[in-house]
């Protein structure tokens, strides 16, 4: 489900900081309560201004918000956190995030580098969003698994050691948030960064969700090896029970990361994903880049899904799970693609799923003259630099482009 932001009628007095508290606020023909925690410092003025309205149920969806204080916390634990893993790990993750941006420096659109990112079939990663998009300010990760609770940061009771890898067992006394996190680490650290296996994620997030992972990631964004400290600080930290954004400084820039849990099946999921809060809080419009990775080709292949990210983007970046080659030139549509690495063919377990596909990302690569790679992207069974491909809207440099993607947004597309 998606959650939206509606206007209230009332305007009751906020929460004093650190405090819990129901308050009703009445959105039409029903009273529904919201609990959040907030600091008016932050918001700006001591008034409750939104509320989180679930679209099918008519029902109110409990927000909670941490910032000030709380928000310090959250990036103390992250660097307890840090500090249990192996130094190797900390230490590689910030290097491969400066590999793809000198990559991503020279390779992206100019116009698209301060672009929002969405990043559909995502999983936990932070670091390719970030990493392939520095200048971005705001990144929206989406994927299959529960967004998780600040609570679990700093949950007492879950203690336990059983599970924790064995390279781990030095740090006796983790809770199920930390072996959540250093967890999903070790794996993908074990696979240089480069990708994460689903069915292994499900076990990592099954207990605390995505939330301590994400909140890991963000830190060793920043993470500094000389000083053993980040670089990045948590300022605000939203959950719900389908999304979580934090708000995060990483050096001098401010940047927000949004992550939301659902699988975009069809034109509506997209239409309610689009105009849902996270996105209309900030004001983040279209245009957008998008990011494909390992994902559910057999999904992002289909026309109605190519039709959103073509209308709302810039520019994109995909390896073969992503959009159908035929997509960026088709329906009048006028987009340059540019590929990089090798391409054979879908991995094993899909050879033969998708043969037109297939090959047309074939004739792409055969007619083109396509550069290296100094990294893996995707799947990467063929060659050790994959397939990847970047795509950017050529209709961008018309003067009122800005103001038609606007003024038609979102209502032309479905």
């Amino acid at each position: 489900m998606i959650f939206f932001w509606g206007s209230s009628s009332a305007e009751e007095q906020l929460p004093s900081e650190g405090r819990v508290e129901e308050v009703a606020v009445r959105t039409g023909p029903a009273e529904r309560k919201v609990s959040e925690r907030a600091s008016q410092a932050v918001l700006g003025a001591p008034r409750i201004r939104r509320l989180a309205i679930q679209a099918e149920l008519n029902d109110a969806e409990e927000v909670e918000v941490w910032t000030g204080r709380e928000a310090d916390e959250i990036s103390e634990w992250a660097a307890r956190t840090a500090l249990r893993c192996p130094q190797s790990w900390r230490h590689a993750f910030p290097k491969y995030a400066a590999e793809l941006s000198a990559w991503s420096d020279e390779h992206v659109d100019s116009a698209a580098k301060s672009l929002p990112v969405i990043y559909p079939f995502s999983g936990a990663d932070v670091l390719m969003a970030v990493g392939l998009f520095p200048e971005a300010p705001a990144y929206m990760l989406i994927a299959e698994f529960k967004p998780g609770h600040r609570r679990s940061l700093f949950d007492e009771d879950g203690r336990k050691t059983g599970d924790v890898p064995k390279k781990l067992r030095i740090a006796a006394g983790l809770n199920r948030a930390q072996n959540s996190a250093l967890r999903w680490l070790g794996h993908v650290a074990s696979r240089n960064f480069e990708f994460s296996v689903t069915t292994e994620m499900h076990s990592f997030f099954r207990d605390v969700g995505v939330l301590p992972t994400l909140v890991l990631a963000v830190h060793l964004l920043g993470y500094e090896p000389k000083s053993e400290s980040s670089k990045t600080r948590i300022t605000r930290v939203l959950t719900t029970s389908t999304a979580c954004v934090i708000d995060f400084t990483l050096g001098s820039q401010q940047k927000t990361l949004i992550y939301v849990n659902t699988f975009v099946s069809d034109a509506n999921d997209w239409k309610r994903l689009l105009e849902a809060h996270f996105l209309k809080e900030r004001d983040l419009q279209p245009p957008f880049s998008f990011l494909f990775k390992a994902g559910a080709h057999n999904v992002a292949r289909m026309p109605w899904f190519a039709d959103v990210v073509l209308e709302t983007g810039r520019f994109v970046l995909q390896d073969e799970s992503g959009l159908r080659v035929s997509a960026y030139n088709s329906r009048r549509r006028d987009w340059d693609i540019t590929p990089f690495g090798t391409f054979v063919d879908f991995t094993r377990s899909q050879r033969g799923s998708h043969p037109d596909d297939a090959s047309e990302i074939r004739s792409l690569y055969q007619n083109s003259q396509n550069s290296t790679l100094p990294f893996c992207f995707g799947y990467c069974e063929y060659s050790q630099s994959g397939t990847l491909m970047t795509a950017s809207k050529k209709d961008t440099a018309t003067p009122d482009f800005e103001q038609k993607m606007l003024r038609t947004w979102p209502t032309t597309l479905f």
